[in-house]
């Protein structure tokens, strides 16, 4: 996607991942500025098992005619209810007993 050389009076970058000690905050007064930066950009945001579901970022653009844009938006893990790791244990040992019953059963 290509920045318009024309229109943009500022653009705001922010990109946070508190979890792997990792922010961006940067802002740009012209689009060229911004196209620059994002050239070829790769960051860093810190490994899957690192806190990667932690992730935070922004983009604000003021436009020439006054308007505003501003895209927010984060990512986070899925959690597991906090039962289902003992619902699981009280499954798996339940189908322990009666395995065992069974083998003692039928000998």
């Amino acid at each position: 996607m290509a920045l318009p050389q024309e229109g943009l009076v500022s653009l705001d970058f922010a990109l946070e991942n508190a979890a792997a000690g990792f922010a961006v905050d940067e802002h740009f007064d012209t689009a060229a500025a911004a196209a620059a930066y994002f050239q070829d950009l790769a960051l860093q945001l810190g490994s899957a098992g690192g806190g990667l579901d932690r992730v935070l970022a922004r983009l604000d653009a003021v436009l020439i005619d006054g308007s505003t844009l501003g895209i927010s938006f984060g990512v986070a893990a899925s959690v597991p209810e906090p039962g289902s790791g003992a619902l699981l244990a009280l499954g798996m040992l339940l189908l322990a007993v009666r395995r065992d019953r069974a083998s003692h059963g039928s000998a």
